[in-house]
């Protein structure tokens, strides 16, 4: 697995500054993803490559985590999993083959960061029993980070149906997802910076490596420019994902209860003014409230975003590409 050609931190921060801000004389100013289009087809083409070669090699596990590096991480809050290296994670997915013998994922769509790829997916086949015709079967997001050719992680996170599902039977998650979504998206369109700097913890970290952002803190409210253009957007939700916490995950004496919502994903289009051309861009923002700490969940007690990741759709940012 090859990763795409790597820009030096001087020449991206000059790129994306040059390319996002506005000029003296108000001409306005789209972002600009850090790879070139021949770049970005390619890193397309791997990572569904390397979607395909996962499924494929089920139900042997050994061979399905082969491409994972000794110290990767598979993270699913949900069902309280945290486990470290290949052979701990085959470990862990140990009985899922004689449950599930024609488990199949099936990739609607795939989002990019720079060196990370989140697949779309519905799970066909994970289900125990005669799935009745009329319910869909589970699906959510698959998020791979890579590293030097071998994921360094992986993420689950679900669709707010499948939460509510018999899988998972999490009461009122859609509508709680939903609603912090809203405010997500309310903050980010207003263009007002208290208001998107409320969403985030004082240290929290926001990255998105396509348009070359790296933001802590009180820098995240000010990045509307870098993200969106110096025109802003507004940001129109197209489906939720979230995550909630495990028991087995939740730090003794912590306060966090099993249950509680810990992440929420939102696929989201805007729209931005690219050389005279308006161009619909669909993104994807994975914000946590909280962050692994030994192993366990610390979540922030405000309810406020600790980590963000952002991704995009290859199919929208041709525009976008130097």
């Amino acid at each position: 697995m090859r990763l795409p050609v790597q820009r030096t931190l001087a020449w991206l921060t000059a790129l994306v500054l040059a390319s996002s801000c506005a000029t003296g004389n108000g001409v306005v100013r789209s972002p600009t993803v850090v790879l070139e289009s021949s770049e970005l087809e390619a890193w397309e083409a791997t990572t569904l490559a390397f979607f395909d070669r996962f499924y494929e090699e089920w139900p042997d596990l050994e061979a399905r985590f082969s491409e994972f590096a000794d110290d990767a991480v598979f993270f699913d809050p949900v069902f309280g999993d945290y486990w470290v290296g290949p052979e701990a994670i085959a470990r862990g997915w140990g009985m899922m083959p004689s449950f599930f013998p024609d488990f199949e994922g099936q990739a609607k769509s795939v989002f990019l960061s720079v060196e990370s790829a989140v697949f779309s997916v519905d799970w066909v086949g994970l289900w125990i029993g005669r799935k009745p015709e009329e319910v869909p079967w589970p699906a959510g997001l698959e998020v791979f980070r890579f590293d030097e050719g071998t994921v360094g992680s992986q993420d689950l996170w679900y669709t707010g149906e499948t939460l509510e599902g018999e899988m998972i039977e999490c009461d009122g998650c859609s509508t709680e997802l939903t609603a912090t979504a809203a405010r997500y998206a309310a903050a980010w369109s207003s263009g007002n910076t208290e208001q998107i700097a409320a969403l985030y913890a004082d240290d929290a970290t926001f990255t998105d490596s396509m348009f070359g952002i790296e933001a802590t803190g009180a820098e995240i409210s000010q990045s509307i420019a870098e993200r969106f253009g110096s025109a802003g957007a507004t940001m129109s939700i197209q489906e939720v994902y979230g995550v909630t916490l495990a028991s087995s995950l939740t730090p003794l004496g912590s306060r966090s209860l099993e249950g509680d919502i810990v992440g929420v994903g939102i696929r989201y289009q805007w729209t931005v003014d690219a050389g005279g051309t308006a161009t619909t861009v669909d993104s994807l923002a994975l914000s946590y409230f909280g962050r692994v700490v030994d192993g366990k969940f610390e979540t922030d007690m405000q309810h406020l975003i600790v980590r963000e990741e952002v991704f995009h759709n290859p199919q929208n940012l041709s525009e976008l590409t130097p």
